[in-house]
């Protein structure tokens, strides 16, 4: 692996043959270690030099190199020579294998959940969206012929209108318990995970059938958590399948959540508990564990728990298990706490409440003229200086020219020319503290998981007025 000395000014003074081909020069000695490695005239801001000078400590930083598309692990610690002189000894590792192995473990889990997903949709499906298409077809059907037969000013159309937009929700809501089992990218937001859970308790319901109560037990006040909503629901859907099999003769299944401190940070606690036949200890060691099953030949994958188990893990969290024979068995699942003070746009939002506005300089940056319009018009009527551009290239001359001029960039992500993600960098090199928020048309999985905490924050594309006027406001006044 690449290794090179410094001294405190950033003078490299020796190197490893590994090192030098690294960089693809020989001359390295007495040159500044920051115009070898990144090309720059002086540190940036991560610099992993300053940040071991600064705290005295080692520091360990992953950087991805988008010119040779590899991913470096870098570390750096403070040694002390012989002579009392306080060096810098620095390590490169090349770690993209890793990564790619990462990968490959993360395309084997997509292809677990998928899995699952079958499973439970091939119970769900077929009972809920017959019976329930049938029923939209009455309502939706009757609407309409009650509005043919309204005069043009007559007020109950304004309650047909309800009428349809609820129907037309519910449609779209079968449509996606029908493609729950397709593959999908993984995309997490900021959510409510009471709101989740609630929205998930008629088909919990169903499929645990008429002998099983099902109790819901919410937290007082929200619970924000960053997931993905269908891996969630599936975890839960996993863990109720298990309670079910649980319970052949009947019991209840209890489904809680709470704001809890667990070792030293602030997670949210999500409970799935059963009043089953428990958990054998001699099985509580392995129930995770892939293709493990105390069910029948035939009645079970052994992939429940295990994906369970996985997606905890991914979305930064983990789970516990507290079993008891003949008692029943509670799953807790603890995922970190997003806090209450994040910007969350409830899907319901009518539009009627005040919008967050300003007066401040934005320059808004996309190669589609139809967003370029739309968004300046959104955003004067919000109140807001607005500069658009086409393109990267053509932003970074616009605020080259003027850097102190804008307050905040709203770029899109995929742009010919120059992507949103070079143009920030750019951008930063200008003016360190600019203000950036990344819009997205392909969501959230297309911006790289590197990069995803540099900016200020991410919005999808379509997003609502309301989403995007909070987003502004609160990165401004951050």
């Amino acid at each position: 692996d690449p290794l090179f000395i410094t001294d405190r000014e950033f003078n490299i003074l020796r190197a490893n043959r590994a090192f030098h081909e690294f960089v693809g020069t020989e001359e390295v000695i007495g040159k500044k270690c920051y115009e070898i490695t990144h090309g720059k005239n002086k540190p940036e801001n991560y610099c992993p030099h300053l940040d071991t000078l600064l705290t005295g400590e080692s520091s360990l930083q992953e950087f991805y190199d988008e010119e040779k598309n590899r991913f470096l692990l870098y570390t750096t610690s403070l040694i002390k020579h012989q002579n009392g002189k306080e060096l810098i000894i620095h390590h490169i590792k090349d770690i993209t294998f890793l990564k790619s192995l990462e990968k490959e473990r993360d395309s084997l889990l997509s292809q677990l959940l998928q899995a699952q997903k079958m499973e439970a949709v091939g119970s769900l499906a077929g009972g809920i969206a017959h019976d329930f298409n049938n029923i939209l077809t009455g309502i939706m059907g009757h609407a309409e012929l009650a509005e043919m037969k309204l005069p043009p000013d007559s007020p109950v159309r304004k309650n047909i209108a309800v009428i349809k937009e609820a129907s037309d929700k519910a449609k779209d809501f079968i449509k996606q318990l029908l493609l729950f089992g397709k593959k999908t990218q993984i995309e997490r937001k900021v959510q409510d995970l009471n709101t989740l859970l609630k929205d998930s308790l008629k088909l919990i319901k169903k499929m645990l059938g008429e002998h099983i109560t099902l109790e819901f037990e919410p937290s007082a006040e929200p619970l924000y958590a960053y997931v993905d909503s269908a891996q969630f629901t599936q975890v839960i859907i996993n863990l109720a399948v298990n309670a079910r099999d649980a319970m052949p003769e009947g019991g209840t299944l209890t489904i809680g959540t709470e704001r809890e401190a667990e070792k030293g940070k602030d997670f949210v606690l999500v409970r799935v508990s059963d009043t089953g036949s428990g958990i054998p200890e001699e099985y509580r060691q392995r129930i995770f564990e892939p293709f493990f099953t105390t069910k029948p030949e035939g009645k079970g994958t052994g992939l429940g728990l295990s994906v369970v188990y996985s997606v905890i893990e991914r979305h930064g969290g983990f789970i516990e298990v507290d079993s008891e024979i003949n008692r029943g068995t509670t799953f807790k699942i603890y995922l970190p706490d997003s806090g209450s003070s994040t910007v969350h746009i409830p899907d319901g939002s009518d539009g009627s409440e005040e919008l967050p506005c300003g007066e401040e300089s934005i320059l808004l940056v996309d190669d589609e003229e139809m967003i370029r319009s739309t968004g300046r018009m959104i955003l004067e009527n919000l109140g807001y200086q607005v500069t658009t551009a086409q393109n990267g290239r053509e932003a970074l001359e616009i605020f080259r020219s003027d850097p102190d001029r804008f307050d905040l960039v709203l770029s899109d992500l995929i742009m010919p020319e120059m992507r949103g993600t070079v143009l920030y960098r750019e951008l930063k090199r200008i003016r360190p503290d600019v203000k950036f928020v990344l819009i997205t048309g392909y969501g959230i999985h297309e911006v790289p998981p590197e990069l995803r905490g540099e900016f200020h924050a991410v919005v999808e594309k379509p997003f609502r007025t309301t989403e995007l006027a909070r987003v502004l406001r609160d990165v401004i006044d951050s």
